[in-house]
């Protein structure tokens, strides 16, 4: 079930209430969806880059250790993924996902793709950080992807995404 099935309109309108959002696209949306006049108690608190990692200049890899680097926990279009390392059998890929997701979405796993499942975060970054380029590729229009973009771009690796207000 999308987590906003979950919400109602009382919630909105409660002043004890605190909604945080990640994308002003996600206040209005709530707004219209639950007929309201405003939107007090929702707050549009921005995802921001990780401050203990430092930014890397852009780095093209030519040679060797040359990858494609999949990952995320939800929203995430596998299938597609799954079709782009068809197209490109001389390119590895490398995905990391929730198990059930990928599962749910993958029905065969061509020869050039490593898949892992429940990667811890410093294991889940480096393999990032050592990709040629990140290809982050979304189903819907819901806010996710955001840590992903930021930190590709902090580690200098380019990332291909979705196009949607939010990325």
């Amino acid at each position: 079930k999308p987590y906003w099935e979950y919400l109602d309109r009382k919630q909105f309108l409660n002043k004890n209430v605190l909604i945080t959002v990640n994308s002003l696209d996600s206040k209005q949306g709530y707004m219209e969806k639950f007929r309201l006049s405003n939107g007090d108690n929702i707050y549009y608190i921005p995802d921001i880059y990780d401050t203990t990692v430092e930014f890397e200049k852009p780095q093209y890899k030519e040679n060797g250790g040359r990858y494609v680097f999949t990952g995320g926990m939800a929203n995430r279009d596998w299938k597609l993924v799954m079709q782009v390392a068809e197209r490109f059998p001389s390119l590895s890929f490398v995905c990391c996902a929730l198990e059930h997701d990928f599962k749910a979405k993958v029905d065969e796993i061509p020869i050039n793709v490593q898949v892992y499942y429940s990667v811890l975060p410093d294991e889940y970054y480096r393999l990032m950080t050592g990709a040629y380029l990140v290809l982050m590729p979304l189903i819907a229009c819901r806010v996710s992807g955001l840590i992903n973009i930021t930190r590709s771009a902090q580690s200098g690796v380019p990332c291909l995404v979705s196009r949607y207000e939010f990325t």
